[in-house]
Protein backbone atom coordinates (compact mmCIF):
# COMPACT_ATOMS: atom_id res chain seq x y z
CA UNK A 1 0.00 0.00 0.00
CA UNK A 2 1.47 3.34 -0.99
CA UNK A 3 0.52 6.37 1.00
CA UNK A 4 0.01 9.85 -0.34
CA UNK A 5 2.53 12.47 0.70
CA UNK A 6 1.09 15.68 2.12
CA UNK A 7 2.75 18.78 3.54
CA UNK A 8 3.38 18.36 7.24
CA UNK A 9 0.47 19.50 9.41
CA UNK A 10 0.99 22.00 12.21
CA UNK A 11 1.66 20.43 15.63
CA UNK A 12 -1.54 19.76 17.57
CA UNK A 13 -3.31 17.06 19.58
CA UNK A 14 -4.08 15.12 16.42
CA UNK A 15 -3.99 15.56 12.69
CA UNK A 16 -7.32 13.96 11.89
CA UNK A 17 -8.94 17.14 10.54
CA UNK A 18 -5.86 17.96 8.45
CA UNK A 19 -5.76 14.55 6.75
CA UNK A 20 -9.56 14.49 6.34
CA UNK A 21 -9.41 17.83 4.51
CA UNK A 22 -6.47 16.64 2.42
CA UNK A 23 -8.53 13.60 1.38
CA UNK A 24 -11.48 15.85 0.51
CA UNK A 25 -13.83 14.07 2.91
CA UNK A 26 -16.47 15.46 5.23
CA UNK A 27 -17.15 14.36 8.80
CA UNK A 28 -20.39 12.86 7.50
CA UNK A 29 -18.51 10.71 4.97
CA UNK A 30 -16.06 9.50 7.61
CA UNK A 31 -18.89 8.73 10.04
CA UNK A 32 -20.76 6.77 7.35
CA UNK A 33 -17.64 4.81 6.37
CA UNK A 34 -17.05 3.88 10.03
CA UNK A 35 -20.69 2.92 10.59
CA UNK A 36 -21.67 5.84 12.85
CA UNK A 37 -25.08 7.48 12.46
CA UNK A 38 -23.84 10.97 13.48
CA UNK A 39 -20.63 12.98 13.27
CA UNK A 40 -20.37 13.41 17.05
CA UNK A 41 -17.46 10.97 17.47
CA UNK A 42 -15.50 12.42 14.56
CA UNK A 43 -15.95 15.96 15.92
CA UNK A 44 -14.86 14.90 19.41
CA UNK A 45 -11.78 13.13 18.01
CA UNK A 46 -10.82 16.13 15.88
CA UNK A 47 -11.19 18.45 18.87
CA UNK A 48 -9.18 16.18 21.18
CA UNK A 49 -12.12 15.54 23.51
CA UNK A 50 -12.04 11.78 22.94
CA UNK A 51 -9.75 9.21 21.38
CA UNK A 52 -10.84 6.51 18.98
CA UNK A 53 -10.12 2.89 19.80
CA UNK A 54 -7.00 1.44 18.22
CA UNK A 55 -9.13 -0.49 15.73
CA UNK A 56 -10.99 2.67 14.73
CA UNK A 57 -7.73 4.64 14.49
CA UNK A 58 -6.41 1.97 12.14
CA UNK A 59 -9.58 2.18 10.03
CA UNK A 60 -9.24 5.98 9.93
CA UNK A 61 -5.66 5.65 8.75
CA UNK A 62 -6.81 3.34 5.96
CA UNK A 63 -9.63 5.68 4.93
CA UNK A 64 -7.29 8.67 4.89
CA UNK A 65 -4.41 6.77 3.26
CA UNK A 66 -1.90 7.50 6.01
CA UNK A 67 -0.52 5.95 9.20
CA UNK A 68 -1.96 5.95 12.72
CA UNK A 69 1.20 7.65 14.02
CA UNK A 70 0.59 10.52 11.56
CA UNK A 71 -3.02 10.95 12.67
CA UNK A 72 -2.33 10.83 16.41
CA UNK A 73 1.37 11.67 16.89
CA UNK A 74 1.20 12.73 20.54
CA UNK A 75 -0.62 9.56 21.59
CA UNK A 76 1.67 7.45 19.43
CA UNK A 77 4.81 8.95 20.98
CA UNK A 78 3.39 8.68 24.51
CA UNK A 79 2.69 4.97 23.91
CA UNK A 80 6.23 4.42 22.57
CA UNK A 81 7.77 6.16 25.59
CA UNK A 82 5.64 4.21 28.05
CA UNK A 83 6.72 0.92 26.46
CA UNK A 84 10.39 1.76 26.84
CA UNK A 85 13.16 0.35 24.68
CA UNK A 86 12.71 -3.08 23.21
CA UNK A 87 15.30 -5.41 24.74
CA UNK A 88 17.59 -7.22 22.30
CA UNK A 89 16.52 -10.72 21.44
CA UNK A 90 18.72 -13.51 22.70
CA UNK A 91 19.82 -15.95 20.10
CA UNK A 92 20.81 -19.39 21.29
CA UNK A 93 23.42 -21.22 19.30
CA UNK A 94 22.45 -24.84 19.65
CA UNK A 95 24.22 -27.40 17.57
Amino acid sequence: MTHRTFPHPPPCINNLRFYRHQAGLTQEQIAFALGFSTTAHISEWENGKRQPTLTTAMRLAQLLDTYVEHLFPLHWNAARVSLGPIPPRRVSMRL
